[in-house]
């Protein structure tokens, strides 16, 4: 579990000066993930645990406020260096799979790609004969879960948490040529995804919370602990 406060303004419960405007706690699970946000009470509220718990709103990433589940903690990122975020939860995985069973995925090749595909092979129509090479094809991604996993001790890992790394479920180009059928599974480090799991929740959190308080989330300093 991870929570952190967001907000600079100060105020008052049961006599106490409450330096916050919400309390953010993230429950970042190995199969799930949620997060729950609480905004400063008033004196009424304060010492009485029932009514506490009525002012947590818990949250499933991507989907809004009110929902008892998890949203699942699966990532698809782009297959380049940085390792940017494509998608999260359970839109990773459908994307996953649609552009694995998408045989065309015209969607990803752009005039770009295309026209330096035909400078290559300007007489012939390779699209489908041919996968697009990660450094042409910005679409190919790699697919995770469960990777939270390798944050437990093991004695076949690690313990410097930034030396682990964690092979991709799959890899998929854009022209559905999966890299899974050929048993080709990147490794990204693990601290990279535990990173783009929690940047997605910040900013689904950060949405909601600075409609509320209606601030500019970059202007919020977000203390962690």
């Amino acid at each position: 579990m991870a929570s952190a406060t967001a907000g600079a303004g100060a105020g008052a419960g049961a006599g106490v000066a409450l330096d916050f405007d919400a309390i953010i706690a993230v429950d970042f699970g190995t199969h799930g993930t949620a997060y729950s946000v609480c905004f400063q009470p008033d004196d009424s509220v304060v010492g009485d645990l029932h009514k506490m718990i009525g002012e947590v709103i818990p949250f499933k990433p991507g989907e809004g406020m009110g929902s008892a589940d998890k949203q699942l903690s699966a990532l698809l990122v782009d297959s380049t260096a940085a390792h940017a975020l494509v998608q999260f939860g359970s839109r990773a995985r459908e994307q996953f799979a649609e552009m694995c069973d998408d045989a065309k995925s015209s969607s990803c090749v752009t005039e770009a790609h295309e026209a330096q595909r035909t400078a290559v092979h300007p007489r012939r129509n390779l699209v489908h004969s041919t996968p697009l090479s990660p450094e042409i094809n910005p679409c190919s991604a790699l697919y995770f879960h469960t990777f939270k996993m390798r944050l437990a001790r093991s004695d076949d890992r690690p313990r410097d948490l930034t030396q682990i790394q964690v092979p991709a479920v799959g890899k998929v180009n854009a022209g559905g040529h999966a890299g899974t059928t050929g048993g080709y599974h990147p490794e990204v480090p693990l601290l990279t995804l535990v990173q783009r799991v929690l940047e997605y929740v910040k900013k689904d959190a950060a949405a909601y919370v600075c409609t509320r308080i209606r601030t500019d989330f970059a202007k919020v300093s977000v203390p962690r602990s």
